[in-house]
């Protein structure tokens, strides 16, 4: 899987969460395929979290990738719970599955486009598979 990245909106509650989980590091980091940590991550969780305590807004546009997406998958219980003891594990979950499988569509879109056109309809084509993910995100 490619370095292509989807869009998750996390409110304030899940990215504390999260602050909790994705440290910077993980001990024996370099022998695992896909470390169950990131220091970008961990950067971009901070800095979101310091947006929306500065400003009103609700949530924050996340982008993942499919890695920080197993990060969170190995990192986050479902039965996670907020500081007020309100369960919030499971619907992170489910945006980072959602957000999976997005790339998922992505890619293989992307290698079946690139198998039977020509570069410049290839282009084409992945600009019209991507504008139709723009769309359905702002709906």
């Amino acid at each position: 899987m490619t370095d292509t990245t989807t869009v998750v909106r996390l409110r304030l509650d899940e990215l504390w969460l999260l602050q909790q989980y994705i440290r910077h590091e993980v001990q024996g980091g370099r022998e695992w395929e896909a470390p169950p940590a990131s220091h970008d991550l961990n950067d971009r969780i901070a800095g979101s979290i310091l947006m929306l305590e500065e400003t009103s807004e609700a949530e924050a546009a996340f982008e993942l990738t499919f890695r920080d997406c197993l990060a969170i998958d190995c990192t986050v219980p479902a039965s996670a719970k907020d500081v007020d003891g309100r369960p919030i594990g499971r619907r992170i979950l489910l945006k980072t599955f959602e957000a999976r499988r997005q790339l998922q569509l992505k890619f293989s879109a992307t290698n079946e486009v690139d198998r039977q056109f020509t570069p410049e309809m290839a282009l084409a084509v992945r600009q019209q598979i991507w504008q139709g993910y723009r769309w359905k995100e702002n709906r």
